[in-house]
Parts: C-alpha cells; structure tokens; sequence
C-alpha cells in the first residue's frame, strides 16, 4: 500500500511538475482506460524536435490514418524506425500503432507530439534533433508489455516503408487500409 501512495505522490509530482514548463503549446495525451498503479511504469525520452517545413509530410499521414473508415475513433500513435539495409540505402518506415500502453519504449531514441498524435523514433534520423527537454511517457510496466511485432496485424493499423534517395523519400510498400502495395524492385527474394 505504501508502495502505490508512493507511486501515486511520483506521478503526480511529475505531473505537476511538467505542467509548469515555459511552453504553452505543449500537446497532451489522455489515458481514457483505467490501470492499476502497479502497471504502470513511466520513460523519460529526448523530446525531439523537426523541421517545420516538412510537417505537411505528417499531415497527410494522419489524414490518411484519420480518414480510414476502421481507425476512426481510435486512440493511435506513430513509430518511426530509420535503418540502413544491405545495400546503403536509408529505409525509413511509419507505422501507425493502436496500442500505445504496452509499446516497449526502450527501443526508443526520442519521441515527438504533433496535432495530438505521438510519434516515437526509432534509429537515427538526420532530420530530427534533440531538444533540451525530456518527455516522460506512461505506459505498461515492462513485465507486462507484448511483445511487439510491427509485422503482424495485431499491433498495427497502417504502415509506410520509404527508401532515402538524394534527400527525398520513395514509398517501397504500404499497408493501409485493407490495401496491400510494393515496390518489386526492392522486394526481390534472396537467392
């Protein structure tokens, strides 16, 4: 008992504490579902910040994410994950996740608010740089995440793989919606 008096004064503090910061247009996500104390655990992660100008790259994700019929009323989330495949290339994907709770942020090297939706990254992209500020974020203790496989449908509503050529992204393969797309000349079985 003492343990979740002692958890619940943390939280709170942290809570207060956050809504002290200089910024007034800081961005809040509410947690609608009920959990116990004793699920919850909280991460601190760089806050990122990104070019303005490339913003309307987002906007048209969350538009297309908004605008499909069985997302609608869900509580959603982004993760970006940035690697360099076999051949040098930059691959960058988007993945739109309904669970935002029992995602492991420990994979995580930032994360950003825009328009209400989070966005965790993953890998390094160039595009982003960390800001001073950290952001705490709530979510299952690790014990009790699930195991997170972006490739099953479980997990994931929408997703985007792109591919870095002379600073422009191309779209290699998307899952959106019911519809199903790639690129077969970066999706050619290994011999």
């Amino acid at each position: 008992m003492r343990t979740r008096k002692l958890l619940f004064l943390i939280l709170l503090f942290s809570v207060l504490l956050n809504s002290c910061h200089e910024r007034k247009n800081v961005e809040v996500i509410t947690l609608t579902k009920g959990f116990h104390l004793d699920d919850l655990a909280i991460t601190k992660l760089n806050l990122l910040e990104f070019d303005q100008s490339k913003m309307s790259f987002f906007d048209s994700l969350i538009n297309l994410v908004a605008n499909c019929q069985s997302n609608q009323s869900k509580q959603v989330g982004f993760v970006l994950t940035a690697n360099i495949d076999s051949s040098g290339s930059q691959m960058i994907s988007f993945t739109c996740i309904l669970d935002l709770l029992r995602f492991d942020y420990s994979l995580c090297n930032g994360a950003f608010y825009y328009k209400g939706y989070q966005f965790a990254v993953i890998g390094n992209l160039s595009s982003f740089k960390k800001s001073d500020s950290k952001v705490q974020i709530v979510h299952i203790n690790k014990e009790k995440l699930i195991s997170m496989h972006l490739n099953s449908n479980e997990n994931h509503i929408c997703s985007w793989d792109f591919i870095k050529m002379n600073d422009k992204l191309i779209c290699i393969s998307y899952n959106y919606c019911g519809e199903y797309w790639f690129d077969e000349k970066y999706y050619q079985p290994e011999k």
